[in-house]
Order: C-alpha cells, then sequence, then structure tokens
C-alpha cells in the first residue's frame, strides 16, 4: 500500500482502512484540527495523533496510514527532493512522494545524469544497491 502525507488523506481512505463511514468523518474532521495546530509531519503531529485521535479499538492499517502519512515523507531524503522537484523530474507521472516513489526509482536507474546535475550544489552520497541509485541529501 502506498501511503500518503497526512494533509492528502481523505474521508474515503481512512474508511478504506476499515472505519466505518460516520467514524471515517469524525476521524478526518479531528485529524484536520490536528494539523492545523501541530503541523503535518514529525514527532509533535505523531503524538497529538496517538494520543487523541487513535485507539487500539481502530484497524491496524489506520494506525499505519496515520504513522506512514506523519513521518514517511518528511524523514526521507527522497521524500523531500520530490517535494521539491518531482514535478520537475517526473512530469505528469508525478502525484505526491510516496505514490510516486517507484516512478522516482525507475527515472533514477534511467536518468542518473539528470539526478547529478539537478542535485549540483546539495552535498550527496550516491549509493549503487541492486540497480538502483539511492540518494543521501544533506
Amino acid at each position: 500500500m502506498a501511503y500518503r502525507a497526512l494533509e492528502d488523506i481523505m474521508v474515503e481512505e481512512i474508511g478504506a482502512a476499515g472505519v466505518p463511514p460516520d467514524e471515517a468523518e469524525r476521524l478526518h474532521a479531528g485529524l484536520r484540527r490536528i494539523l492545523l495546530e501541530s503541523g503535518s509531519s514529525g514527532p509533535e503531529a505523531w503524538d497529538a495523533i496517538s494520543k487523541r485521535l487513535l485507539s487500539p479499538d481502530f484497524p491496524f492499517p489506520l494506525h499505519q496510514m496515520m504513522y506512514y502519512g506523519c513521518y514517511c515523507v518528511a524523514s526521507t531524503n527522497i521524500g523531500r527532493l520530490l517535494q521539491r522537484r518531482g514535478k520537475e523530474l517526473l512530469g505528469s507521472r508525478y502525484k505526491d512522494p510516496i505514490s510516486s516513489f517507484t516512478d522516482f526509482q525507475e527515472f533514477s536507474v534511467d536518468n542518473p545524469e539528470v539526478l547529478l546535475k539537478g542535485t549540483a550544489g546539495v552535498h550527496c552520497v550516491l549509493y549503487y544497491l541492486s540497480g538502483l541509485f539511492m540518494f543521501v541529501l544533506n
């Protein structure tokens, strides 16, 4: 499953995680309030979500959706790169950092020179693992 950033999560996705429709509406409204108060990623947002929104009674896929939505994009170098330059690099294939990750992997293998040229001025280390280029940006 591809996880989306918290601000992109829709009521229907909460429902698809196994939450009844009326509860999904309530959770979505609560998530919006938390995002306004705590921001959309990082420890402060996760703390508020885990204490005020989630409970052990909710399905595990909902917990996963919230956790990865909170941490996945903001805490990875590739996520930050895609947030900054995703549309430029992937064009119409770019949706968001999480759901566009596979497209980025393919692009990085097919166009390593574009990425190297495009990250000039950014401190980076290039790793080549199992046919994939992986970047660590500072």
